[in-house]
């Protein structure tokens, strides 16, 4: 799809002073069924379920033995550098694991442009979006670990970053 129409779109219907599709908040605006997948979309596998917290984080229940996706968007993202900042709480850190994974939509498959594993706490990756892509899958994925009880997971935030590149890391794009 046109990335540029939606948000056009969303911000008409939001008002004008509403959310982009660029806004990462979790927030009601941020998950409203209408606008999916260009909002936060709930994992349709029953053993993911997940609310707003009422502090401006996401409460996900996991079912045992779950594994893959709990919770992900699509995103507009200019290409260039950026820097994946997230922060979440785990119940059970020794049982369950996540991560936030940023796949490239468009000529390149599909491609896994970072991953960035969390446990309770904050992290950081980060990710080079080339122009050959169309758009961004952002998703946060869970590895259960065979845990034999229900447990949770709270995802306080998350953040994409412009960065500029240091000059070890520069791609011969970016020294033109």
């Amino acid at each position: 799809g046109d990335f540029a129409l939606a948000d056009a779109y969303a911000r008409q219907v939001a008002g004008g002073a509403g959310w982009g599709i660029g806004d990462l908040r979790f927030a009601d605006e941020t998950m409203a069924t209408n606008f999916r997948p260009l909002t936060w979309t709930p994992s349709e596998d029953t053993s993911f379920t997940s609310d707003l917290d009422g502090a401006g984080g996401i409460a996900l229940r996991v079912a045992p033995g779950a594994n893959g996706i709990a919770l992900f968007r699509m995103l507009r993202v200019a290409p260039g550098n950026y820097r994946l900042n997230a922060r979440a709480t785990f119940a059970d850190a020794a049982q369950v694991r996540g991560s936030w994974r940023a796949h490239c939509l468009g000529e390149k498959g599909g491609a896994e442009l970072a991953a960035l594993p969390l446990a309770s706490g904050s992290g950081s990756v980060a990710l080079e979006i080339p122009a050959t892509c169309a758009g961004l899958r952002l998703a946060f994925v869970v590895d259960t670990n065979a845990a034999s009880l229900e447990t949770s997971i709270t995802l306080h935030s998350v953040a994409l970053t412009r960065t500029t590149p240091s000059a070890g890391n520069a791609t011969a794009q970016d020294r033109r």
